[in-house]
C-alpha cells in the first residue's frame, strides 16, 4: 500500500466521524494554513484578480483569502465522501434547472458537461449521480500515485466512472456515445494542443476535448457549477444546453464552441470570484510560437 494513499486513508477515516460543521470549520483553517504559507500562489491570484476583473488591491486579496478557504473546505469535504450517505447529500446538495440535463439526456447522444476548478465539482458529480444520471469524467492523473487512487475510489464509490488521459479516453468516447454525461475541467491552460479563445480579456489556450467530443457525438454541452452554501450544503446551477452545428468537426466550429463555452465559463466566475482557483497559470502559452511565456514558480 503506498504510504500517501495510507496516510490520506487514515485522516478520512477520523474526518468521517466528526460532524460536517467541524469538517468544515478545519477546512477553513487548512485555507488559512494555505492562504498565510503559499506565498507564491497567494501572489499569484491577488495579481491575476486584479489584473482581470480589474478590482483594487484589497478586494483582490478579499476575494484571494475566501477562495483559500474554500478550497479547503472543499479538500475536506472530499475526504468526507465516505461518509456522504445518500440521506446527507440530499439534504446538503440541490440542483438548479436539473430539466436542461434531462431534456438533453432524451435525445440518446450522451451529454457533455462542462465545469472547471470551482466548488467542489466531486461533490456535484455524486449528487448527478444520485440523480439517475450516467456519469462519467475524463480526470487529469495526480501527481502522487496515492492521491490518484484515492480520488478514483471515491469517485467509484459514488457512481462516477473516472478515465484518465491517454488511452483511457477511447473508452470515455465510447461512453458518451452510448447515452452517458461526460464531464470535463476545461479550465486549465492547453499549451500548444489548445485552442486560443478570449477569457478574461486576454487570450488564453483553452482544452478542445469538450468541443471535440460533443461535436463527434453530437452531444449537447451543458455548463455545470456548484456554488457553496452561505452556512453548509451546494448548490448546482446548470445553464442552458450548447449545441454544434452540423458542419462537422471542422476548426471553425471548435472554435466557435469553445468560444461558447469559455464565455459562460466567465460569466459564472465572475458572479462568484472567490470559487474558482485564480492562483492557476492560466495565461501562460504564447498564441503565435504555442511556448510558455512564464516560468515563475
Amino acid at each position: 500500500m503506498h504510504w500517501q494513499y495510507f496516510l490520506l486513508k487514515q485522516f478520512s477515516a477520523v474526518l468521517c466521524v466528526l460532524p460536517y460543521p467541524v469538517v468544515l470549520w478545519l477546512g477553513s483553517g487548512i485555507g488559512f494554513l494555505h492562504w498565510a504559507l503559499g506565498r507564491s500562489q497567494r501572489h499569484r491570484a491577488i495579481s491575476q484578480l486584479q489584473e482581470r476583473l480589474g478590482v483594487a488591491p484589497k478586494e483582490a486579496a478579499d476575494i484571494a483569502r475566501r477562495m483559500f478557504g474554500n478550497i479547503g473546505r472543499t479538500l475536506l469535504e472530499v475526504l468526507y465522501i465516505p461518509a456522504l450517505t445518500p440521506e446527507k447529500l440530499k439534504r446538503w446538495v440541490t440542483i438548479e434547472n436539473l430539466h436542461y440535463l434531462t431534456e438533453a439526456l432524451s435525445h440518446g447522444r450522451g451529454v457533455v458537461i462542462l465545469t472547471a476548478h470551482f466548488g467542489n465539482w466531486e461533490w456535484m458529480a455524486a449528487k448527478l449521480v444520485q440523480a439517475g444520471l450516467p456519469m462519467a469524467a475524463v480526470a487529469e492523473t495526480q501527481p502522487g500515485p496515492g492521491l490518484d487512487r484515492l480520488l478514483n475510489e471515491y469517485r467509484e464509490k459514488v457512481g462516477l466512472a473516472p478515465y484518465a488521459k491517454g488511452n483511457a479516453l477511447v473508452a470515455a468516447m465510447k461512453a458518451l456515445k452510448k447515452g452517458n454525461v461526460l464531464g470535463f475541467l476545461a479550465d486549465q491552460d492547453a499549451k500548444a494542443s489548445g485552442v486560443f479563445v478570449n477569457f478574461f480579456g486576454r487570450p488564453a489556450s483553452t482544452p478542445q476535448g469538450p468541443a471535440v467530443y460533443a461535436l463527434r457525438c453530437g452531444a449537447p454541452v451543458i455548463p455545470a457549477f456548484i456554488v457553496r452554501q452561505p452556512k453548509k450544503g451546494h448548490r448546482i446551477i446548470l445553464s442552458p444546453p450548447i449545441y454544434g452545428t452540423n458542419t462537422g468537426e471542422s476548426a471553425d466550429e471548435i472554435q466557435r464552441l469553445t468560444e461558447q463555452m469559455t464565455q459562460v465559463m466567465e460569466e459564472r466566475i465572475r458572479r462568484y470570484p472567490d470559487h474558482w482557483w485564480w492562483f492557476q497559470r492560466r495565461w501562460i502559452t504564447n498564441q503565435k510560437t504555442g511556448e510558455l511565456i512564464e516560468t515563475k514558480p
